[in-house]
């Protein structure tokens, strides 16, 4: 293009053509390094996610008994660099007692938590970083990023909804 330019005039049109095209390319290779350092953060950041996460389960899963449930969550099965599961169950306390669980399923490795329950359809929470620096979970019904606190409130909601419908 450049030998182009040398021996014969440009049109103007080109010139500002290929300056469009220059920038569209600029932006593109910009967004994708972007992309590539949130991934990476987000990787990095998992594990800590990870076990801050499941503090919070736990604190839910005790706390029910104040709201007269019984709740569990089970020890790890499987391998935190593959896939790990947790069930957590929660029974009402009652003389016609209603129970539910869900398993939970992470990962490491993986940008997303599955979240498996009894008496509903499955979901993701899947890892983003919330305003460019804090990974957080966004769930695929919602739009706001949560930390570790609201996904474990969101997680045991859902469950307690349940069995207060049922």
């Amino acid at each position: 293009m450049e030998e182009i330019a040398s021996s014969t005039t440009v049109p103007e049109w080109i010139m500002r053509k290929k300056a469009e095209n220059d920038l569209t390319k600029a932006r593109a290779e910009a967004e994708s390094e972007r992309l590539s350092a949130a991934s990476k953060a987000i990787k990095l950041g998992i594990p800590d996610f990870l076990k801050q996460l499941l503090k919070e389960l736990e604190a839910n899963v005790n706390g029910l008994t104040l709201i007269d449930y019984v709740a569990t969550m089970s020890a790890p099965a499987g391998d935190i660099r593959h896939e790990q599961h947790r069930r957590i169950e929660i029974r009402r306390k009652s003389i016609i007692p209603t129970s539910t669980y869900t398993d939970i399923y992470y990962s490491e490795s993986a940008p997303y938590i599955r979240c498996c329950p009894l008496h509903s359809k499955s979901y993701r929470l899947d890892f983003c970083l919330s305003e460019g620096i804090q990974i957080t979970l966004i769930a695929e019904d919602q739009t706001i990023p949560m930390g570790p606190e609201r996904v474990a409130a969101h997680i045991i909601k859902k469950m307690v909804s349940f069995l207060e419908r049922s």
